[in-house]
Parts: C-alpha cells; structure tokens; sequence
C-alpha cells in the first residue's frame, strides 16, 4: 500500500469508528487491570485482618487467593483482548482494506 492511499484510508470516517471501538476497547481493559492491582494494593496495606483470614483448614490465607487470582486475571484480561480482536477488530479492518 502507497503513503497516498494509507492516508486516505487513516482519514476515512469507517477507520476513524474502528480504530475509536479498539481504542475505547484497549483503554478500558486497562484502567480495569489498574484499578484491580489498586484495590489490591490497598487491601494489602489496609484490609490485613482480612487478608491474614485463615481459609478453611488448610494453609492458605485470602491474601493469597488474591493474589493467585491477581495473577490469573493478567492472562485472562489479555485472551479477551485477543478474542475481541479476531472476533471484531480484525475482520472488520480487512473488509476495509479490501
């Protein structure tokens, strides 16, 4: 593709839409991830009663299933980026580009 017609296509009001859904898409995933690790951070810091709260009868404590559920959220948060992206986003770039 020529400079020309990328720059045609950039300024299209259909790539305009699609890039704003992605981009709208990218930035809540992400403010969602920073106010998880925040609401973390903060209950490691001021809930310790509650984190040091035996679970059950084993050795483990509600800090750590946070913590492991912290972890786990990482990969999950990034798999539906990547199933929203095959699902809408690039499908959708492709028709354009055609």
């Amino acid at each position: 593709m020529d400079n020309a017609r990328a720059h045609a296509l950039m300024e299209s009001d259909r790539y305009r839409t699609l890039a704003g859904k992605r981009r709208r898409v990218a930035v809540g995933l992400t403010l969602f991830n920073i106010a998880v690790y925040l609401v973390y951070v903060l209950l490691m810091g001021y809930a310790r009663p509650l984190m040091a709260t035996m679970v059950g009868d084993t050795a483990m404590n509600v800090g750590l299933l946070v913590t492991i559920g912290l972890v786990v959220m990482a990969p999950l948060i990034s798999g539906y980026y990547i199933w929203w992206a095959n699902r809408a986003y690039d499908p959708n770039l492709k028709a354009l580009l055609a």
